[in-house]
């Protein structure tokens, strides 16, 4: 949600307000403005923030006061809808798709920039990432409560299945135990070289690894 008339450090509601505007939105222009912010955009990280700048984050800059450059960065809206506006208390709900690296507050806060007031975020709710959407997510109450938790759990491939698959041979079994490398003999199917390939032992998934050309080398070996 999009809070309008009000700045902040933070670009969200828990920062520190920094400026306000009496200006009006209306629904005609808050459509217009956000067309633009559709596909790939340049977006400037907040001070409030992860990114690493001349060897500091950003975050703590900004917690001693400290404003400094920072390079802008493209990243693409893959879809931005305005589903509820709400004029008198100056209010919106949007919903948006976006790359990795996009911050929401600050496209709120873009947003209020590009109708010449003020803005910031009022709300996130993260709705899907990948493949996990909040259809596949429990409750704390529903995990206390369940007699057994097998049911509630995603296999731990399941999140992998755009990766090529090889079997490995039974006999290989040491080997994988101990992380070691594999030779091609020892792997059943087509090997792609340099791809990060799911490995599987009797069935069972067992790594991450990539064929060199002579040998698979494991990049995680998941086994107990």
């Amino acid at each position: 949600s999009i809070r309008f008339g009000v700045t902040t450090d933070t670009q969200d509601c828990t920062g520190n307000i920094l400026s306000t505007s009496e200006k009006p939105v209306t629904k005609k222009a808050l459509e217009a403005a956000l067309a633009p912010l559709r596909g790939t955009i340049d977006q400037l990280p907040p001070m409030y923030s992860a990114v690493w700048v001349d060897g500091q984050r950003l975050y703590k800059l900004a917690r001693a006061g400290k404003e400094v450059e920072r390079p802008t960065r493209q990243v693409t809206i893959h879809r931005l809808d305005l589903l509820e506006f709400d004029p008198e208390n100056r209010t919106c709900v949007i919903d948006v798709a976006c790359s990795k690296g996009t911050y929401i507050r600050t496209l709120c806060h873009d947003i209020g920039e590009a109708l010449g007031t003020k803005a910031h975020m009022g709300m996130l709710l993260r709705a899907q990432t990948g493949m996990f959407t909040l259809d596949d997510a429990h409750t704390i109450e529903e995990i206390d409560a369940a007699d057994e938790l097998s049911p509630l759990l995603t296999a731990m491939d399941q999140p992998l299945g755009h990766l090529p698959r090889l079997n490995v041979q039974p006999k290989a079994e040491r080997f994988v135990r101990n992380g070691n490398r594999l030779t091609r003999r020892e792997l059943i199917g087509d090997v792609q070289l340099g791809q990060p390939t799911r490995l599987y032992l009797n069935g069972q998934f067992c790594g991450i690894g990539r064929f060199d050309g002579e040998t698979l080398k494991f990049d995680a070996m998941l086994l107990e």
